[in-house]
This record gives C-alpha cells, sequence and structure tokens, in this order.
C-alpha cells in the first residue's frame, strides 16, 4: 500500500467518523425535542380538563411507553395505577 493511499483511507475514516457523531447529536438532539413537546402535551392535557393525581399519572405513563423501551413493563404499571384509582374511587364518580 502507498503512502498516498494509507492517508486517503485515514481521511475517509476520519471524514466518516465526524458525519456519524454529528448525525448523533442531531438525533439526540430530536429525541430531546419530542420529549418536551411529549410533557409540553401532557401538562396542557392536565390543565385543560382539571386531572387528579391518578389521571394525570395514566396519561403520562401511556404517552411516554413507546419511547423508553419498556413499553409492556411500563403499560402493566399503567393497569395497576388504574387499578389503584378504580379502588380508591369506587362509586365516588
Amino acid at each position: 500500500m502507498t503512502l498516498g493511499l494509507i492517508i486517503t483511507i485515514l481521511a475517509l475514516g476520519i471524514a466518516l467518523f465526524i458525519v456519524l457523531n454529528q448525525c448523533k447529536k442531531a438525533k439526540n438532539k430530536l429525541n430531546t425535542e419530542i420529549e418536551n413537546k411529549n410533557s409540553e402535551l401532557t401538562r396542557k392535557v392536565d390543565e385543560n380538563n382539571k386531572l387528579n393525581s391518578y389521571e394525570f399519572d395514566i396519561i403520562k405513563r401511556i404517552t411516554r411507553c413507546r419511547k423508553k423501551g419498556n413499553f409492556e413493563e411500563d403499560l402493566k404499571k399503567t393497569i395497576v395505577v388504574i387499578e389503584l384509582y378504580l379502588k380508591e374511587q369506587g362509586n365516588k364518580l
């Protein structure tokens, strides 16, 4: 291998590393923006509907279960919260 070819391969490797790093940063920024918008939406739903703590927690858990990576586990926890809410409220509402 010639020195020129080695330098070219190194330069391409460095350029690829830089591009991949920038993509990773952009993805992280986008994920953060999505999380912030979801939180803002959840707060707006809470404010508009005057949710109690159970209702707010249920909606919050459902809206974030897809992005955390524990979809089934998070939904099962949501079911537990719903069951607690039913037990506590009974026929009060």
